[in-house]
């Protein structure tokens, strides 16, 4: 009988023993698993900040080359506006340049005149 239940004791062991290594290895794949998860999260939480990244830039290269138009447009107002300011300048120099050279020649003429009719004096 002693021996019967030293067997049974020994074998409760033997099972106690396997379940307890069933247990640890069921806490190791748990783990492993968990790990992995928390990696695929990470990895997750990486993704959406990269891809929150990539929008904040793109956002940002929108706005930069909408104000790179809008400059580009103001420069080239103003250059027009230059120019024209430039073509007016000069026309109005040209006219008072024709001008002069008209007023110039009628004095001349006049100048001219006036010595022919004393030199026939």
């Amino acid at each position: 009988n002693e021996d019967h239940d030293f067997d049974l004791q020994e074998q409760g062991d033997q099972y106690e023993s396997e379940i307890e290594q069933i247990l640890r290895d069921a806490a190791e794949k748990i783990n492993a698993f968990k790990a992995q998860l928390d990696t695929q999260q990470n990895d997750g939480k990486i993704a959406d900040a990269l891809m929150q990244a990539r929008a904040q830039f793109e956002e940002e290269k929108k706005q930069v080359l909408k104000e790179f138009a809008e400059y580009k447009q103001k420069v080239k107002e103003k250059e027009m506006a230059l120019q024209k300011s430039s073509d007016r300048q000069i026309e109005d120099l040209t006219r008072e340049v024709s001008e002069a050279k008209a007023e110039f020649r009628v004095r001349v003429n006049e100048f001219e005149n006036a010595m022919n009719m004393l030199q026939k004096q």
